[in-house]
């Protein structure tokens, strides 16, 4: 989750932009980087595609 919210962080987005751009509530997506809720594939993607980078990088 770090490297999210870091790349989060360096395109000025907030956790509630990106959980706007993924159709989410921030709620929802705040558990996510605080992993309290489990981050399935689509998700996965769908964020890496948020944040203009390859999900490989996430890894």
């Amino acid at each position: 989750m770090l490297k999210i919210i870091k790349r989060r962080q360096e395109l000025g987005l907030s956790q509630t932009d990106l959980a706007i751009k993924l159709n989410m509530t921030t709620s929802g997506y705040f558990k996510i980087e605080k992993r309290d809720s489990k981050l399935d594939l689509l998700r996965l993607f769908a964020i890496a595609e948020c944040l203009g980078i390859d999900v490989k990088t996430l890894f």
